[in-house]
C-alpha cells in the first residue's frame, strides 16, 4: 500500500519539515455522517473544523504560555510550523475496545512516513500510551532508526488540589530522541475527569520545550 500524508492541516514552508507534530491516536468521529469537511489551513484557525478536540488543545497551549493566534490573517510562523495528524490512519468514534498498543504496532508505518516525511523537531503526543507503544520492544529500534538514540522516557503525575479536594492524576510523558523533543500528553476529550487547571500545573516543564522550539525555527518566543 502507498503510503501518504495524512493531516489536517495545510501545507506551509513552516510545517513541510522541522514542525511541531500533533498527533493524536485516530481520526475521531463517524465516517459515515461526515458529510462535509472543512478547507485545510493552519492549526488554531478559529473558523474551521470547530470540535471541542481542537478548542481544548488551543486552551492548553494558552496555559502552557504559548497561545496560538485563531484568526485568519493575523497567524504567525509558529502557527503555520503546526502539523496535526494521527497514529492510525482510520477514523471512528472510539476504538471499540480493540488494543490501543496492537493497533499502533500494525500501523507503526504510517506514522514512520510521516516522521521520516515531515521530520519533526517536537512532536505532542495525545496519549501517554502512544510514547509507551513508541518506547516497546517492538518498535524501539525502528524509532531509533529514523530519530536517534533516545533520553531515558520520563512518565509523571502531580498532586493537584482546588478548594482542599485533590484534582484526578494523569500522566504526562518527556522524551528526547536526536534533536526531536516528545512531549506526551492526556487525550483531550477521552480523559474523563481531567481539568484545565490540573494541566496548567505543568507549564514550568513545557513552556521551556516549547520556547526552545521557537528558538531553534527562529521564531519570535
Amino acid at each position: 500500500m502507498e503510503l501518504k500524508l495524512n493531516v489536517a492541516t495545510k501545507t506551509y514552508a513552516e510545517n513541510q519539515q522541522h514542525g511541531l507534530m500533533i498527533c493524536g491516536i485516530n481520526w475521531g468521529g463517524d465516517p459515515a455522517n461526515s458529510s462535509s469537511v472543512d478547507p485545510p489551513s493552519f492549526f488554531s484557525n478559529e473558523a474551521v473544523n470547530r470540535y471541542p478536540y481542537r478548542g481544548r488543545l488551543l486552551s492548553w497551549f494558552s496555559l502552557f504560555g504559548h497561545p496560538l493566534i485563531t484568526k485568519e490573517g493575523y497567524e504567525g510562523a509558529f502557527e503555520r510550523s503546526i502539523v496535526q495528524t494521527n497514529w492510525l490512519d482510520s477514523q471512528s468514534p472510539n476504538m471499540d475496545n480493540k488494543s490501543l498498543y496492537t493497533e499502533c504496532l500494525s500501523q507503526w508505518e504510517n506514522l514512520e512516513f510521516h516522521i521520516r516525511t515531515l521530520e519533526p523537531l517536537l512532536i505532542i503526543f495525545l496519549s501517554v500510551s502512544l510514547l509507551e507503544t513508541l518506547n516497546s520492544s517492538a518498535i524501539l529500534e525502528k524509532a531509533r532508526a529514523i530519530l536517534c538514540h533516545e533520553s531515558d522516557m520520563l512518565i509523571t503525575s502531580k498532586e493537584v488540589f482546588v478548594d482542599g479536594k485533590r484534582l484526578k492524576r494523569f500522566r504526562l510523558g518527556f522524551q528526547t530522541f536526536g534533536e526531536t523533543q516528545i512531549i506526551a500528553l492526556p487525550h483531550p476529550t477521552g480523559s474523563k475527569g481531567l481539568n484545565n487547571k490540573y494541566i496548567s500545573m505543568f507549564a514550568p516543564e513545557i513552556y521551556p520545550l516549547i520556547a526552545a522550539y521557537k528558538a531553534k525555527r527562529g521564531f519570535n518566543a
